[in-house]
């Protein structure tokens, strides 16, 4: 985790919470006094981080909390009084908002945060294999729709368009994408 938005209502709580996050090494720890306020920064960059210490000014700060972990990669922490934390988390919990309980110890925050920093790699890698697998499915696509034009323009069965299209892909070194690409444009224009 690089980046953090402090979202409280108080000078005394963003300070707090700056000084615990300080442990974290973060590059860049903003902050926001309302829950507008935390909406336009979040608008503007993302973070990796947003910690919300209810209640806010403008709302409670359980929307907010939410909304964040559902619209960005974010690891969200909800800070409430700790007697209303059960309640607070059956709101939250399905959207992926860790709730903690005030007053809040070093301890128990130091191993949410960590906890969060390492859902979050998690999430990466997860990203980073669905984007694997989405360019792959749109290269089996792109073959796919090369084939059909072979069929049609040139009469081959499906089995020879696909050999077609693997041997021309060794034969000039290039993917098998590149070829199918290259042989819609040359059939449909």
């Amino acid at each position: 985790m690089e980046t953090a938005l402090i979202v409280s209502s108080t000078d005394a709580g963003v300070k707090a919470l700056f000084d615990l996050l300080r442990d974290l090494r973060l590059q860049d720890v903003q902050f926001a006094m309302n829950g507008g306020e935390a909406r336009r920064r979040l608008a503007e960059k993302e973070y990796d981080l947003a910690v919300v210490n209810t209640p806010l000014r403008d709302e409670f700060g359980t929307d907010l909390a939410c909304r964040i972990a559902e619209t960005t990669a974010a690891g969200v922490a909800l800070l409430v009084k700790a007697d209303r934390v059960a309640e607070v988390n059956a709101q939250a919990e399905s959207s992926g908002v860790f709730v903690l309980g005030k007053p809040l110890s070093r301890s128990m925050f130091q191993y949410t945060m960590r906890m969060m920093g390492t859902m979050e790699r998690r999430l990466q890698l997860l990203k980073g294999e669905n984007a694997r697998l989405q360019q792959r499915i749109e290269e089996i696509r792109l073959v796919d729709r090369a084939k059909l034009v072979l069929i049609e323009c040139l009469k081959m069965s499906e089995e020879n368009a696909h050999h077609y299209i693997e041997r021309q892909a060794m034969n000039m070194r290039c993917t098998k994408a590149e070829i199918a690409q290259s042989i819609i444009r040359t059939y449909k224009n």
